[in-house]
């Protein structure tokens, strides 16, 4: 009897650890990392949200002779932010693209002499997005990132989000990009 009622709790007790064992993995999955998902929720980085009108931008935004002229027919059109912003204490300068007057994407980006600073960034994208593999070998990658030897994308259903580090040589560039999905699948069947 002694023998069955010790099996017994040795089998409560294992049970008792299993269940602590996963809650514990959930909790410190849900504590240490998301996964896209939040990139679904969030739609944008700060107060640069896919889908809002240009009108919330068009103080905060300018254009350049040049880039008026190379927008001129095109119909997604790309505008500076004025002002640079703070990304784990570093200035990071900041382009928006919209499409029929909505805001499409968002880059965020900036050149530095110090190849250590992407790894700060990487991190906190991971920890809010989940990890994703390099994709720098991968043949299909466009022809822009050729140059970029650390190239991490994430896509939930209507958010892509790709983080790059060229390092090819100095200065060194880090950029992470926002885009709608849906927009971009609606302006190329417009093209077509």
């Amino acid at each position: 009897m002694l023998g069955v009622m010790k099996d017994e709790l040795t089998q409560l007790d294992m049970r008792t650890f299993l269940t602590t064992s996963i809650l514990m993995l959930v909790l410190s999955y849900n504590l240490l990392g998301q996964d896209v998902n939040e990139l679904e929720r969030k739609r944008g980085f700060r107060d640069f949200i896919l889908g809002q009108d240009f009108s919330i931008y068009k103080d905060r935004v300018w254009m350049t002779k040049a880039d008026e002229e190379k927008n001129k027919n095109k119909k997604v059109k790309e505008y500076s932010l004025k002002d640079e912003i703070k990304v784990k204490d570093l200035d990071f300068m900041v382009t928006l693209q919209f499409y029929q007057d909505k805001l499409i994407e968002v880059s965020v980006y900036r050149l530095t002499k110090n190849i250590n600073e992407f790894s700060s960034i990487k991190q906190s994208l991971f920890s809010l997005y989940g990890t994703v593999d390099n994709e720098h070998l991968n043949p299909n990658k466009p022809s822009d990132l050729r140059e970029c030897n650390e190239v991490f994308l994430w896509n939930s259903e209507s958010v892509g989000l790709e983080l790059v580090h060229c390092t090819k040589e100095e200065p060194f560039l880090v950029e992470f990009t926002l885009w709608d999905i849906k927009a971009n699948l609606k302006i190329l069947k417009d093209e077509f």
